[in-house]
């Protein structure tokens, strides 16, 4: 069985040339080893499958599917994504530009949004959720949306921006810290609200 590899070249690979000179677009898949995807400045799809996978996108709008068995690392880079998670292993997804959409797996996932308004969903397991790190100083109409989903949960979105992002938490246990705009649903547990800088 394969335990390292850097996939540059996977074994369904389609490389797409755009008019134009434009960044080409790919599509990479992992096997059963821990496997390394890189993509391009295109809208790439990215497989990483079972193993402990390492995922970056780079630019573009791209799409990625984190699961299987293995503990995975995701940085979503420039642009408008979709990070899809499922199976039953612990995740790290970490995004960076554009209006993004982060959805967890079966296990423990730590989804981490950036600048835009993301769409982010903790699925199964006790998730850490944060929007905050990368929202400092975004436009007022970057609000991002939050659903711990099951499990007991931790979600940080303390962004000191004047958009009011909306945080629910579904089953388990969960706790909240938010901006005092915040819309926070009442199955959220334990919520400590700070003040944001406006």
């Amino acid at each position: 069985m394969r335990k390292n590899g850097l996939l540059l070249a996977s074994v369904a690979l389609a490389m797409l040339l755009l008019v134009g000179g434009a960044a080409l677009a790919i599509e990479k898949r992992g096997g059963s080893g821990d496997d390394t995807l890189v993509g391009t400045d295109g809208a790439d799809h990215l497989d990483g499958k079972a193993g402990d996978d390492t995922i970056e996108g780079l630019g573009g709008k791209d799409h990625y599917l984190v699961g299987g068995f293995g503990d995975d690392n995701v940085r979503g880079g420039a642009g408008e994504d979709t990070i899809v998670g499922f199976g039953f292993a612990e995740g790290w997804v970490n995004d960076d530009e554009g209006a993004d959409t982060l959805s967890g797996g079966g296990d423990t996932d730590h989804l981490q949004g950036g600048l835009g308004p993301d769409v982010i969903s903790g699925g199964e397991g006790g998730d850490f959720i944060s929007d905050g790190l990368g929202d400092h100083g975004s436009p007022e109409n970057s609000v991002d949306t939050i659903d711990g989903g099951r499990g007991d949960d931790r979600i940080f979105s303390m962004t000191y921006k004047p958009a009011q992002d909306v945080i629910g938490c579904g089953g388990g246990l969960d706790r909240v810290h938010a901006d005092r705009g915040d819309e926070v649903a009442d199955d959220c547990e334990r919520v400590r609200y700070r003040m944001s800088h406006r």
